[in-house]
C-alpha cells in the first residue's frame, strides 16, 4: 500500500461519519414535519374537508379559503389590492411561504373605502388568543419587515376586524 494515502484514512472516515450523520438528520427532520405539520397546533382550529378537495392543495383559488366559522381569532399577513395585477403573484407566494411555516392560510376579500377590492390573507384560525399571539410573534420574529396583527373575528358577513389590543 502506499504510505502517503494512510494517514488521510481517519480524515476520510471522519467525513463519511459526518456526512452519514447530516442525511440522517435531514431524512429525520423531513419525516417529523411530514408526520406532525398536517396536525393542528394547540388553539387552532382544523379546517372542515369539503368533498373533492384536499387540505394541502396550494392552487386553490381565493374563493376556496373562507376562514372556518367557529374561529374567533386570526392573524392578518397582508392585504393586497384585486386591481393590481402583481397581486395575485403576491398572494400565491405570501401563501406558499405562510404554508410552508407549518400554518393554514385564508382569505377574506373586503371593499376599501374608495370602492376599491382588496383580498387579506390571513394565516390560522384559532379559538384561543394566546395561541394566536405566539404564531404572529413567530411570524414576526421570522420576517421582521412584515407586521402580522392578530385579529378578532365577528359577525361573518363583514369577515376579520382588527381588535384594539397589544401588538404580538
Amino acid at each position: 500500500m502506499d504510505r502517503v494515502s494512510l494517514p488521510f484514512a481517519p480524515l476520510v472516515a471522519a467525513g463519511a461519519v459526518v456526512l452519514l450523520a447530516c442525511a440522517m438528520t435531514v431524512g429525520l427532520s423531513a419525516f417529523m414535519y411530514e408526520r406532525f405539520a398536517a396536525a393542528p397546533r394547540r388553539g387552532e382550529i382544523a379546517p372542515q374537508a369539503t368533498a373533492g378537495t384536499s387540505s394541502r392543495v396550494a392552487t386553490t383559488s381565493v374563493a376556496d379559503r373562507p376562514l372556518p366559522s367557529s374561529a374567533a381569532f386570526t392573524i392578518l399577513v397582508g392585504a393586497y389590492p384585486l386591481d393590481d395585477p402583481h397581486s395575485s403573484a403576491d398572494i400565491r407566494s405570501t401563501t406558499e411561504w405562510l404554508e410552508a411555516a407549518g400554518l393554514r392560510v385564508y382569505y377574506a376579500p373586503i371593499e376599501s373605502a374608495s370602492g376599491g377590492h382588496w383580498q387579506r390573507v390571513l394565516a390560522g384560525a384559532y379559538v384561543d388568543e394566546t395561541a394566536a399571539r405566539a404564531d404572529a410573534k413567530k411570524l414576526k420574529t421570522s420576517i421582521p419587515a412584515i407586521d402580522p396583527q392578530v385579529v378578532a373575528l365577528r359577525a361573518r358577513q363583514d369577515g376579520p376586524r382588527r381588535r384594539a389590543v397589544a401588538g404580538p
